[in-house]
């Protein structure tokens, strides 16, 4: 299903612009963790369960390995820089994400495996590889306020004749045994009374809502715009404030160029 249709030098050149990283081969020697004597080998060993038809959503069981994990956490270590976020168009308007952050190197061979799981993963969306990977640190308190990921006013050439966007999202949940810091969708229905208590939460309301428990590994997948290329309101979540110990998660954004 495609939701636009494109140049191929647009889309070159929209990836230039978001600082897209490339895919690289599935075997490689050059880790810590991975050592010439036991060559990384990149799998893809991961299942499905649909959350949402409409929107879209689906929540994905051991999307990254333990191992892989262990090698982010490595590369990454003292490298995180704390930031925050207000909304731009209130002069005194409060944090609504506090939390630290790091951008992962294309170059390294674990995240060129993750980016080519996830490539294959969103193979049916209309989309030219990632976004740059980020890693996100909320230790306690920390958390962020409702938002989407896609833009309002998405990023142009100077040209501007190109606009990208983001298709979809993935949150990849690494760890950091946090008490509290779910994700939170409102505007989806609630798992079944049955569901698997150790992922999901059901809320109180009539309504359904799911809230999405932290589990090392395991990824929630959405889309955030519509067919036309606008943004999908229903897609609003939030990060829930860490009550105790620190979340780290892993951010994976396929652009849209239109």
């Amino acid at each position: 299903m495609a939701f636009s249709k494109h140049l191929k030098a647009s889309l070159f050149w929209c990836s230039v612009a978001l600082g897209i990283a490339l895919l690289a081969p599935e075997y490689y020697k050059s880790s810590h963790l991975f050592p010439t004597s036991q060559p990384f080998v990149c799998k893809h060993e991961y299942n499905i369960e649909i959350v949402s038809l409409d929107p879209l959503a689906l929540y994905i069981n051991n999307f990254i390995s333990e191992a892989e994990i262990d090698h982010l956490f490595e590369i990454t270590e003292g490298k995180y820089v704390y930031s925050e976020s207000r909304d731009p168009n209130r002069v005194y308007a409060p944090r609504r994400r506090t939390s630290s952050s790091v951008i992962l190197s294309s170059e390294d061979p674990v995240v060129q495996c993750i980016d080519k799981r996830a490539n294959g993963f969103a193979g049916f969306l209309d989309h030219e590889s990632f976004e740059s990977l980020q890693l996100v640190k909320y230790l306690d308190t920390e958390r962020h306020d409702f938002h989407y990921d896609w833009f309002e006013y998405p990023p142009r050439l100077q040209n501007g004749e190109v606009t990208c966007n983001r298709a979809s999202s993935f949150f990849v949940y690494l760890g950091g045994n946090a008490t509290g810091g779910e994700t939170y969708f409102p505007e989806l229905l609630s798992v079944p009374a049955d569901g698997d208590g150790s992922k999901f939460v059901r809320t109180n309301s009539e309504d359904g809502l799911v809230v999405f428990h932290p589990i090392a590994g395991n990824a929630i997948f959405w889309v955030n715009l519509h067919e036309n290329g606008t943004g999908d309101d229903r897609n609003m979540h939030a990060g829930l404030p860490v009550i105790e110990g620190e979340k780290i998660g892993l951010n994976i954004w396929p652009p849209m160029y239109y």
